[in-house]
């Protein structure tokens, strides 16, 4: 029987458009276009695809260091642990304190 679905209560005034003036928000109807635009370029094209291309690159370049051979992976984790003790006594001049 109310004219507009929003009301709460017997005519208390708070439709969705007084609630949106009380924001602010009114005027942002007549940028809809831009930004859905903005939408579908940030979070659908950046935030969503664009985790999915990194996670696909991301794959595909550990798919390549991925080998199942032992002496691979042993020599992956010598190569990270001489790495990071080369970068501590570059950094900070000694590993042991």
């Amino acid at each position: 029987m109310t004219r507009n679905r929003f009301e709460f209560g017997n005519g208390a005034g708070w439709s969705r458009r007084s609630v949106l003036q009380a924001m602010g928000a009114v005027g942002a109807a007549s940028m809809a276009p831009q930004s859905a635009y903005a939408q579908q370029k940030s979070i659908d094209g950046l935030m969503v695809n664009g985790s999915a291309r990194v996670v696909g690159w991301f794959s595909g370049v550990v798919r390549l260091v991925q080998t199942g051979l032992l002496n691979t992976y042993a020599f992956l984790i010598l190569f990270g642990i001489l790495t990071g003790l080369t970068w501590m006594v570059w950094r900070y001049g000694t590993f042991l304190k």
